[in-house]
């Protein structure tokens, strides 16, 4: 699952875990304020889906 507004962070579930990915080679994926949105973003996911929590 890509967030198409924020193309420097890709979020990805994998049904019992989410993964989130920093897509920002043109910086050397360095962290940025998209990619804590994004890093937000998957935070609340994962709040919302308590099968990607760690037990």
């Amino acid at each position: 699952m890509t967030d198409l507004t924020n193309p420097h962070c890709e979020i990805s579930d994998l049904g019992d875990r989410l993964v989130v990915e920093n897509r920002n080679a043109a910086r050397r994926n360095a962290l940025t304020p998209d990619f804590y949105k994004g890093l937000h973003r998957a935070l609340e996911l994962a709040t919302d889906n308590p099968a990607s929590a760690p037990c």
